[in-house]
């Protein structure tokens, strides 16, 4: 027996809600679905440049997110590290943490740098992970990939390093300002 997501009862396995929080679930898909196509409606009647500048918004914010993401990771590596050589006041540590974002987010030319090297990276172990673990479940039958595994996981690692480059400069995994459809609940 499996649980329902939003009340926990007690549902038949496969299933994700109970009855109502299924049907609330689908009303929620109903209203959503409306304003995507609302939303869609509003997108086709936009001119070229209007739907350009969502984009470039849209793609604004995801590089801004990714610099942002390392930005705080450094500041608490900085601030870890100074804790470790004396003690450090967590006023001083928050300092930190928001003086790193700040860099990594307000200067343009860091931000998209590093915004757009994170993104590339994230890719490419999605990538990675997706592959090996195609890779480790045909070694099962593959004397071959299971003698070399050391020199293949290498080889791919520098593969899909250099797909993900290729895919970041040319748009691949820029983001969209167009609307994005709901997804359906399923039972």
């Amino acid at each position: 027996m499996s649980k329902c997501s939003r009340c926990q009862a007690s549902i038949p396995s496969g299933r994700n809600f109970c009855t109502a929080h299924y049907m609330e679930a689908l009303a929620d898909y109903e209203n959503e679905l409306a304003n995507y196509h609302h939303n869609i409606a509003v997108w086709n009647s936009m001119s070229g440049a209007e739907q350009a500048a969502a984009h470039g918004r849209a793609e604004e914010s995801s590089v801004g997110g990714y610099a942002g993401f390392v930005g705080l990771v450094v500041g608490g590596v900085i601030w870890y590290v100074q804790a470790q050589q004396r003690d450090i006041d967590a006023l001083w540590g928050i300092g930190i943490l928001v003086a790193s974002f700040l860099v990594f987010t307000v200067i343009k030319p860091i931000r998209v740098l590093v915004g757009r090297l994170t993104r590339l990276f994230v890719h490419a172990i999605g990538y990675f992970i997706g592959l090996w673990i195609v890779g480790a479940i045909i070694s099962i039958w593959s004397p071959f990939l299971k003698e070399n595994a050391s020199m293949l996981t290498v080889g791919l690692a520098i593969a899909v390093l250099v797909i993900s480059a290729i895919t970041e400069m040319a748009g691949g995994h820029h983001a969209s300002g167009a609307p994005t459809m709901p997804s359906k609940p399923s039972p």
